[in-house]
Parts: structure tokens; sequence; C-alpha cells
């Protein structure tokens, strides 16, 4: 006999299909604040198949998106030096979830947008953060909370 609350049903499999999908996008983007300049980075990027959607060189920040499965806007900030930030922001159904990580840290910090009420979060929002909460290199706690290590900055 199976027992069916242990079987993951189809909703599942696609949410950690798509929740293994931004896990590979964001240590893409790990890899290259660690080693990219700014000026670097986007064209990079570009090549690895990511599409810029907006960029402002003078703050040195992009926003990016994987336009074969858009969940995520990915906003990179070479701002602080010492610390690149990165966040991928959830769209449509997975909405009001923010994915965040720093060139100091290894995870990524899975956060709900806390201003949103419940009504307001995509209809996979809560599974999706539990399917990402599943894997190895997501954790619950905030980014501004892990400690900085500083990484060359060269590509």
């Amino acid at each position: 006999m199976v027992d069916n609350e242990r079987v993951p049903n189809d909703n599942f499999r696609v949410l950690l299909r798509r929740a293994k999908s931004v896990e590979k996008q964001l240590a893409y983007f790990g890899v290259v604040v660690r080693k990219c300049s700014f000026d670097e980075a986007i064209p990079s990027a570009e090549r690895a198949g990511f599409t810029l959607v907006a960029s402002n060189a003078a703050n040195k920040e992009a926003v990016l998106e994987w336009p074969a499965e858009p969940d995520f806007f990915f906003s990179v900030s070479f701002e602080d030096p010492a610390m690149i930030s990165i966040v991928a922001e959830s769209r449509g159904d997975i909405y009001g979830l923010n994915l965040v990580t720093h060139s100091g840290m290894e995870e990524f910090s899975v956060e709900l947008k806390p201003w949103l009420g419940m009504d307001q979060f995509g209809r996979n929002t809560l599974q999706f953060r539990d399917v990402l909460l599943s894997l190895p290199q997501f954790i619950e706690t905030p980014a501004w909370a892990s400690a900085s290590v500083s990484f060359p900055e060269s590509c």
C-alpha cells in the first residue's frame, strides 16, 4: 500500500523543477559577483542567456531575467564592492518571494515580502517557499544577518 501523503504530487514536482532552475540561476550570479566587475557582469549574463531589463551604470545596478522561465527578476548591485548583492524577486503564481544573497554568502535567503497580505501572494508562493527551503542552498535566515566575507573582484 502506498501512503499518498508521502508521494509528491505533480504540482510539487513542477515546483521542485522550478526551484532547481532558480537555484542554478542564483549560483551563476553568485560566481559572477565574486569574479567580475559590474561592466563585465552584464555581458557575461547575456552570454549565459539572461536578458537585461534595466541598468543604472552610475549606481552599478542591473535587473535581468531568464526569458525561458520568467519566474524571477534578478537584481545585482555592485554599489558596495565589499558586499555585492543579488536579489531575485518572484513573479506570477509564486509572487511575493525575495531570494537574497550577497558576495559574502554561500546560501540564498528565502524571504516573504512582509508588506503583502496573505491574499496578495501568488497561488503557489507558500508551497514554492517550502520547496526552496527543502534544498540545501536555501535558508530562512535573512541575508542582512549573515556575515560578510571578501572575495577577489577580478573576472
